[in-house]
């Protein structure tokens, strides 16, 4: 992780989280710092719009990384705006070598505690997870066989976007320009969207 860090998108990645290292374990004995910190989407690159597929991706890759070894303490939050603002992220799972606690916050919000940790299977995932690291198993096996649910051409679909204000579109087109879609492209669905969908206030 620490060779990518340099790569990793702090401003739209939709999740971070925060490592407390083990200084007891070899692999930590010549860091100088007590914490790492991790982002979900690197620069340039798009992040699955499954957020909870991304997460249980993102739970594996630290795993298959050592970091649940390396480690003594892994909190994961979600950004809850546009840009991720780490004042305003809300704190989704605490996890460490042994097991995890969700924050009571999330367990709070009923809605969106269903619908992302049961109905997406994150919590099942978590149960799981945990289970096969106790056992030996290879945690791989655990992701399940997600479908395509959108393709590129919804980047540029405007019936699927809905921009509060023109500021907010701009930020969105800039986004795509800075990923890597061509820049006619983001500016012909800039002129489309703006002429289909006109804003009240310039």
């Amino acid at each position: 992780m620490e060779n990518k860090k340099k790569n990793q998108d702090k401003i739209y990645s939709t999740f971070y989280w925060e490592m407390k290292l083990d200084k007891n374990h070899p692999a930590n004995y010549s860091q100088k710092v007590d914490n790492m910190t991790g982002y979900s989407k690197y620069a340039g690159h798009d992040e699955a719009k499954d957020k909870a597929e991304l997460l249980m991706r993102k739970i594996i890759m630290l795993h298959s990384n050592g970091y649940f070894e390396k480690t003594i303490l892994i909190t994961i939050y979600m950004r809850q705006g546009n840009f991720l603002d780490k004042s305003n992220s809300i704190e989704l799972i605490k996890m460490n070598k042994k097991d995890y606690l969700i924050n009571d916050v999330c367990k709070s919000d009923q809605s969106f505690y269903n619908d992302f940790f049961i109905k997406r299977g994150v919590l099942s995932f978590l149960t799981r997870f945990y289970d096969f690291k106790a056992l030996g198993k290879d945690v791989q096996y655990l992701l399940p066989n997600f479908k395509p649910k959108f393709s590129k051409e919804d980047y540029f679909d405007i019936s699927k976007h809905n921009f509060k204000t023109r500021k907010h579109l701009y930020e969105y087109c800039n986004k795509l320009v800075n990923n890597g879609h061509p820049y006619e492209a983001v500016m012909h669905f800039q002129r489309k969207y703006e002429l289909n969908k006109p804003f009240d206030i310039i």
